[in-house]
């Protein structure tokens, strides 16, 4: 399909998890799935982990969260070395985070899981 228009593609109305699409950064285009994104944005969006699953917040990324953040009960949250996480409310965390890089917390740590990790918490 190449020469076509973005605008005169079908609409997608059953994605799945395995579908790709292209993302550029630094001027660089890359190829992600879109369970790929989901992992990487679910913090970021809906401002929790998703329940059972590892969320990674990947080295040499930098998420700002401009509300709070809920690490659900068996979730693992790792921000990578060379990653950092900003959160600007409260973080609550009901499992196991893994701060190998910089996790910034804006208001209250509410802590009834375990936080490892040689990174560093501000």
């Amino acid at each position: 399909m190449s020469g076509i228009k973005i605008s005169l593609l079908p609409n997608l109305t059953t994605p799945n998890l395995t579908g790709v699409t292209a993302i550029v950064q630094n001027g660089v285009t890359y190829k992600v799935t879109f369970d790929y994104l989901r992992n990487l944005l679910t913090p970021f969006i809906y401002n929790q982990t998703r329940t059972g699953y590892t969320s990674t917040i990947e080295e040499y990324q930098v998420i700002y969260n401009h509300s709070n953040l809920t690490v659900n009960q068996n979730t693992v949250f790792i921000i990578e070395q060379n990653a950092e996480y900003f959160v600007q409310g409260n973080l609550t965390n009901n499992d196991s985070i893994i701060v190998d890089g910089t996790l910034k917390i804006g208001s209250a740590l509410i802590n009834n899981g375990s936080i490892t990790g040689s990174g560093i918490i501000i």
